[in-house]
């Protein structure tokens, strides 16, 4: 990939900001509390669909699946994105819930493009 350019940080720097959002502060918080249930069956147990907790792992994982889709699409440049953020540890932290939303979902490609930036971060 080209060197990073003014307006790849101006990027970086917009996403920053969306990152700063009330509802994706307190995602990330309960996502590395020890609430959090990488178990799909217990996770739905102790958080229905209508929890604030449910939300938060929707908003979470929606943030990463945005950055990774720019990254597939080589719209955000991959030099900043991966010196900015540690992708591998968040995709690792709801990994196992991901792929019980998958399968009860039957919709493999769900969080794709997280997961695929998560690997070629590594």
């Amino acid at each position: 990939m080209s060197a990073p350019t003014h307006e790849d940080a101006m990027v970086l720097l917009k996403l920053y900001e969306f990152g700063g959002d009330p509802h994706l502060q307190k995602a990330w918080d309960f996502i590395f509390s020890d609430a959090f249930i990488d178990n799909y069956d217990a996770f739905l147990a102790k958080y229905p669909a209508d929890s604030d907790q449910h939300s938060y792992f929707f908003h979470f994982t929606a943030w990463f699946e945005l950055l990774g889709t720019l990254w597939k699409h080589k719209l955000i440049n991959e030099t900043l994105l991966f010196d900015w953020i540690l992708v591998r540890p968040r995709w690792n932290r709801v990994e196992n819930l991901v792929a019980g939303y998958r399968r009860a979902t039957g919709e493999p490609r769900m969080y794709e493009n997280f997961e695929a930036m998560a690997k070629a971060a590594n």
